[in-house]
């Protein structure tokens, strides 16, 4: 599980399945930065470049850094009309939307998730839970449903 480990799969053939790339990351705090680079990354290989996906990646690896303090998994789904992230990590507590007063320096990210992306969600899931969010693609080259 080191920082270090990607995969990627799919094409753009309308018949494939969606394009995937996924790659766990160490509970640091540069992880997040990380993450954006690998998720830039990744976008850019798929002509869809999008700031809301890498800001709200950001903000959900940073959650996992901060409140599971475990290693996380990252994987990118290219949808016909969308781009999915899910974030997986070894803590089963749910995120919850805080209310931060004005001079509070944390505890925004799940609302900027909430308000910046079409849906989103967590599930749980063997070992842990993935929160989701999923922004409309905007890339020249969409995968076609």
């Amino acid at each position: 599980m080191g920082v270090g480990r990607s995969v990627a799969s799919g094409s753009r053939d309308r018949h494939a399945p969606p394009l995937t790339a996924s790659r766990w990351f160490t509970p640091l705090l540069s992880s997040p930065s990380i993450t954006r680079s690998f998720l830039r990354s990744v976008l850019d290989g798929w002509d869809c470049p999008s700031e809301e996906v890498l800001l709200l990646a950001s903000e959900l690896a940073t959650n996992a850094v901060v409140h599971a303090g475990t290693a996380f998994h990252v994987t990118a789904i290219r949808q016909a009309r969308s781009i999915r992230v899910e974030i997986f990590d070894s803590a089963r507590a749910q995120p919850r939307v805080c209310t931060p007063g004005p001079y509070d320096e944390s505890g925004r990210g799940i609302q900027l998730v909430e308000h910046l992306a079409s849906r989103w969600g967590c599930e749980p899931r063997a070992g842990g839970k993935a929160v989701w969010f999923e922004v409309p693609s905007r890339g020249a080259s969409a995968v076609s449903a």
